[in-house]
């Protein structure tokens, strides 16, 4: 359910911000499922996205916010990759500029861009060199403490 409310909440017009659809829709997703059935489901579900991460990047590295990611980029690096801004930000400001993304951009178009604006508005910290360096980033066995809950 969660999946599908925030996947429909907010669209994207070109497929490079498709990922702000679907990453959120799988994080938030993943939110909800951690409240039911706890934070070792929630790790295994982490695993299992990061372990998908990994295999598609046998095949090439294409960063989240590229046309060309495939599904493991957009939904699970994606989701993965929010749950780390999220651990840096801190929740407070992590909430704060969801909430601000959500109130501009609830049912109209959003691109990366816009997200990065919230995210600066909400907190006055420009954190768009994280999320400059989550797309590129390698995913690999280095990286798992990052994601840890």
């Amino acid at each position: 359910m969660a999946h599908q409310w925030f996947g429909n909440c907010i669209a994207h017009l070109v497929n490079k911000d498709v990922w702000l659809t679907e990453s959120f829709a799988t994080y938030y997703g993943k939110i909800f499922e951690r409240s039911i059935f706890g934070k070792d489901y929630y790790q295994n579900v982490m695993n299992d996205e990061l372990s998908l991460t990994l295999t598609a990047a046998k095949t090439n590295n294409y960063p989240v916010g590229s046309s060309m990611g495939g599904n493991a980029r957009i939904y699970q690096k994606g989701s993965l990759v929010l749950g780390m801004l999220r651990n840096v930000m801190g929740d407070r400001e992590f909430q704060d500029a969801i909430k601000l993304y959500l109130e501009r951009y609830s049912f109209k178009y959003a691109q990366t861009a816009d997200l990065l604006r919230c995210i600066y508005d909400a907190t006055g910290k420009p954190y768009n060199w994280f999320l400059k360096n989550g797309f590129c980033m390698e995913v690999n066995q280095n990286t798992r403490f990052l994601i840890q809950f």
